[in-house]
This record gives structure tokens, C-alpha cells and sequence, in this order.
């Protein structure tokens, strides 16, 4: 049976129906976290969304699955578990999802859901001065004219700066869940829920427009590094996604 995404959109008609979508919650009528599982399946690859849909939505055995990839039984079981795991990856990283289930109860696990998220997604080039400069210019403005927090800009900001560390070979994605939990431990919350999003695309600002002086003159940084100020910009934007997701306020894993 091939999966149909409108199903899961359809007004329930059944006990059984109502509470697969809405839970046991009868005031409740937001369908936004089926709706990301839905968006999050039609984003994977053909062969991990043929695997998940085939899963869980025919209920095929790995045998049955295996022989419709012409592979072994063992090895579609491990094509599912990848699918699979690629799955929650993106659905742990999406706030309808974590404001209706709160996937995550400490603050290492909410950032490092992100980091990972972006290391498998980010690739490799180098950044240059009118890249740098049009991401200033656009965060600059949504500060003074007291724009909505442009998320996705953000995010791509974040892809940029991935895609430079892994050009310089500079790039690992465990190293940058350690930077962030120890600057976490060091400075605590009030800091950055203090201005919240504001603070954090001024703090970014700062980030590159030094970045476009440093690359304008040529001059080696007297302060941190170059790499330094890529990985804050990396740091920043992983702390604005938990501000959207309201896992920013978690405590560490040593304080819950």
C-alpha cells in the first residue's frame, strides 16, 4: 500500500483515528507534528523514504523489504535502521515536534540533535567577502527596523560557516558540541536569554564584520583566530535554533 500523506491530514472519523492524531487531549487540534513527520519523510533520500514508508506505514517484514531492494534481510534491516535514524535527526531538530513531546530533557543532547543535523547536510568550500557581507547586511537590518528573527537566514549563516571549517579541515562536529557545552557551563543562561534573538544576530553581526575587515586588509588577527570567530558564528546560530525549539533553557545533563 503506498503511503498517502493526505491521510494523516484528514479530519479523524474514529475514536481509534482522533487519538492517532491528536492524543488524549480532546481540546487539542493541531496537527502541526504530523505535519513535520510528513515534510521530514518527503525530504529523505528515495531509498531511506521507501524504507520508512514501507516500515511503517505497510508493515512489511525485513524479509519482505529485502527482497523488494534485492538486497539480504540483513542488510535492509540496516538500510532501515540508517532511514530511520536520518528521520529523527530531522525531527529532532524541528520545534513542533519538540514543543508537543519535549524530545529532549538536557541541554548537550538539544544542541548536539543540531550540530549533527548540519554536519550531515553542510558540505565544503570556501566563504567570500560578498557572502560575508550580504548575511551582515541582512541581519544588521532586521535589528534596526525590529524585523521578525529570520530563522532560516540564520541557518544558513550556520551551512556557510560548516562549509568553511570543513574547507580549512577545521570542521568537527563533536569538538563543536564540547566548545558549546563548556561556554554553556562557563556562562549559563541569563546571558543570552537576557536579549534573547536580538542579542544573539547583534553577537553575529560583530562576528562578520570582522571577518570582512580581516579578509580586507589581509592582516592576521591579533586576538582570536580566524577559525575562532567561524566556530562562535557556528555557536551562535546553533544557540538562536534552540531559542526557536525552547530547548535553550534546558539545564546541562550534570545539573537535571
Amino acid at each position: 500500500m503506498p503511503f498517502d500523506p493526505d491521510v494523516l491530514a484528514a479530519v479523524p472519523t474514529t475514536e481509534a483515528e482522533r487519538l492517532l492524531q491528536y492524543g488524549d487531549d480532546t481540546t487539542n487540534y493541531d496537527i502541526a507534528h504530523i505535519e513535520a513527520v510528513r515534510d521530514a519523510i518527503e525530504t529523505l533520500g528515495p531509498e531511506a523514504r521507501f524504507c520508512v514508508e514501507a516500515i511503517f506505514y505497510e508493515g512489511i517484514s525485513y524479509s519482505t523489504l529485502g527482497k523488494r531492494l534485492g538486497v539480504s534481510k540483513p542488510h535492509a534491516w540496516r538500510l532501515a535502521r540508517k532511514a530511520i535514524a536520518e528521520l529523527e535527526r530531522k525531527l529532532f531538530t524541528n520545534h513542533a515536534i519538540n514543543m508537543r513531546y519535549k524530545v529532549f530533557d538536557n541541554w548537550e543532547d538539544a544542541a548536539e540533535a543540531i550540530v549533527i543535523e548540519w554536519d550531515g547536510t553542510s558540505g565544503s568550500q570556501a566563504a567570500h567577502h560578498p557572502h560575508i557581507e550580504f548575511y551582515r547586511t541582512r541581519l544588521a537590518k532586521a535589528v534596526r527596523e525590529q524585523e521578525e528573527t529570520p530563522r532560516l537566514l540564520i541557518i544558513d549563516l550556520a551551512y556557510l560557516a560548516v562549509n568553511e571549517l570543513r574547507y580549512r579541515k577545521q570542521w568537527d562536529a563533536e569538538e563543536m558540541v564540547a566548545l558549546l557545552v563548556r561556554k554553556q557551563r562557563d556562562y549559563g543562561h541569563n546571558n543570552i536569554l537576557e536579549f534573547g534573538h536580538v542579542g544573539l544576530m547583534i553577537r553575529l553581526c560583530d562576528k562578520l564584520a570582522r571577518l570582512n575587515t580581516l579578509l580586507d586588509s589581509g592582516a592576521e588577527p591579533s586576538n582570536e583566530s580566524l577559525i575562532d570567530t567561524w566556530m562562535d558564528i557556528v555557536g551562535y546560530s546553533v544557540i538562536s535554533e534552540m531559542l526557536f525549539m525552547n530547548t535553550f533553557s534546558l539545564n546541562l545533563k550534570e545539573e537535571s
